[in-house]
């Protein structure tokens, strides 16, 4: 429910402010990219990419984990605000980055948004993705190539199916 969405970006937003107060930059890391990413399926994009940029921050000013992490999400975030020419740099970036199987998959999606492809091109990238990657990504690629008006009918279909029962994008993806 749209109550328990509220408390969980609560409960996130008192984890982060707790973490920095006891120094703890790996939690605060990890509850920023949690509630960044949360705020992009829930559609608030500038509060998502507010929070992206500060968990890379953290990760660069800490050392915490791995900086592709926020970059691929900063990417998917600027993918969903059709910032086009931000998202071709970050791509850019990560092009150059040695990614697992799921998150290059993820990239080349993403590509498909930055460079405005055709609708061959995405039901491609978005097969591979629907083979390695997991239902929350899979919806969250599918709602973004439903809004570019590249979602064919076999990926809808699915995106449908699997929106269904899922608490965010049982209302944003529709069949």
């Amino acid at each position: 429910s749209s109550g328990d969405l509220v408390r969980c970006a609560e409960d996130h937003e008192l984890v982060i402010q707790l973490a920095r107060e006891i120094g703890q930059a790996a939690l605060e890391r990890m509850a920023t990219y949690n509630l960044a990413e949360a705020r992009l399926w829930h559609g608030s994009l500038d509060e998502a990419l507010r929070l992206a940029r500060r968990s890379e921050a953290v990760q660069r000013a800490h050392g915490e984990g791995a900086a592709h992490f926020d970059q691929i999400l900063i990417a998917r975030i600027l993918a969903a605000r059709g910032d086009n020419a931000e998202l071709a740099m970050m791509l850019n970036v990560l092009s150059r980055t040695p990614l697992a199987v799921a998150d290059q998959i993820t990239v080349d999606v993403l590509g498909c948004a930055a460079r405005r492809a055709e609708a061959a091109e995405w039901d491609l990238a978005l097969s591979a993705a629907e083979r390695e990657l997991g239902d929350d990504l899979k919806l969250e690629l599918a709602h973004l190539a439903a809004r570019r008006g590249r979602l064919g009918d076999p990926h809808r279909a699915l995106a449908a199916e699997r929106a269904r029962t899922h608490p965010i994008w049982v209302r944003q993806i529709s069949a």
